[in-house]
């Protein structure tokens, strides 16, 4: 119901007024998305960068536990990592089994977030090979794994090959 002021005019918003507020509240939203939108992305390469250190201490727990090699690998087409473990089948014959565990599956990274490289010390970067090996022993290869987002950010995962242990390039001394 609309009031009537003692003026006798009606009271309430013009609908220049309410333009008003709706293109100031557009702008706002804009200038708001533009700039979480980098921090957006940072946090995604983060949580990729966390997906693949988990994957790469869950492959070392399992080799050590289970007395077998376990590998990580890195799907680039699918953009994803997953766990695997060594065995023998039936006919003595050896193959690499997926780990169905939650821990092992295959887990895509976050969107934007891909693979950029997987390097050993040992060969050159021409030879690389998307996966990580563990040993029983809990023993890795020393291995640098990139991590890039779609702005070219990377952050670089090591493996030390004595310990098995990894880390971010950065966190190392």
């Amino acid at each position: 119901m609309t009031r009537i002021s003692p003026t006798g005019s009606k009271r309430g918003f013009t609908l220049l007024e309410l333009l008003v507020v709706l293109c100031v509240t557009a702008l706002l939203t804009g200038m708001v998305t533009v700039s979480i939108a980098p921090t957006l992305e940072e946090a995604r390469l983060r949580a990729g960068t966390r997906m693949v250190i988990a994957a790469l201490q869950y492959a070392r727990s399992h080799a050590v536990a289970q007395q077998t090699d376990a590998m990580v690998r890195f799907d680039r087409e699918r953009s994803g990592v997953s766990v695997h473990a060594h065995e023998f089948d039936d006919a003595g014959a050896e193959r690499w089994r997926a780990v169905t565990t939650p821990a092992g599956r295959f887990r895509p990274l976050p969107d934007g977030v891909t693979v950029a490289r997987v390097v050993r010390e040992e060969v050159t970067p021409q030879d690389e090979d998307a996966t990580v090996t563990f040993t029983p022993l809990g023993h890795g290869e020393e291995v640098g794994i990139t991590l890039r987002n779609a702005r070219g950010l990377e952050r670089v995962v090591l493996v030390d090959a004595v310990t098995g242990r990894c880390a971010l390039a950065e966190d190392e001394p």
